[in-house]
């Protein structure tokens, strides 16, 4: 799979720090879980096709939502999927909080507000996405997106000229596409 971020790009959009190692995993499972539902498989293949063939061209309506929408998003929901896991580890007595040097734990609570501000952040970056695509629509009129329709066939794409995105959404970005 081909991950529209990296380590370092979180640990500069984010508060995690740079001795915290490997993300890959954490980024490409909020790639999976929040990105592609959100912008469908189409749009999301056009980026990945873009980027494994040096392709996406500076300044194009694809590499501005790319840069300044999906990318934010990403490291915003890569950070509050790995909050706990860099918090916290399980061992075979039961699940501990990490701690090393002059370091201090805290608790679950700001734990807890830290992830929902990562996951409101994350969200408001993919509000603004689709608000972006659906602002420059015929830039993005050749992409078919997945999302359910309002007829019985759930399986049918739509035009996203078709769409009206707007994005209403619960606590950590736990939202739908309604139109």
């Amino acid at each position: 799979m081909t991950l529209y971020i990296n380590d370092a790009y979180v640990k500069s959009t984010t508060s995690i720090q740079k001795n915290v190692r490997d993300l890959s995993s954490f980024i490409q499972l909020a790639q999976s879980l929040y990105i592609l539902p959100a912008f469908g498989s189409n749009i999301t293949t056009a980026i990945t096709y873009a980027i494994d063939n040096s392709t996406l061209v500076v300044g194009s309506d694809l590499d501005i939502l790319l840069t300044n929408f999906i990318k934010p998003a990403l490291a915003y929901r890569t950070a509050y999927l790995a909050l706990n896991a860099i918090h916290y580890q399980i061992t075979e007595t039961g699940v501990i909080t990490k701690s090393g040097g002059d370091n201090l734990a805290v608790d679950k609570k700001t734990i807890s507000e830290l992830q929902n501000d990562y996951g409101n952040l994350a969200q408001e970056f993919i509000k603004a996405g689709l608000d972006y695509v659906e602002k420059n629509i015929n830039s993005f009129q050749g992409y078919v997106l997945e999302f359910k329709t309002k007829d019985t066939d759930h399986r049918k794409p739509k035009q996203l000229g078709n769409i009206l995105f707007k994005w209403r959404g619960g606590s950590c970005g736990q939202g739908s596409i309604h139109y």
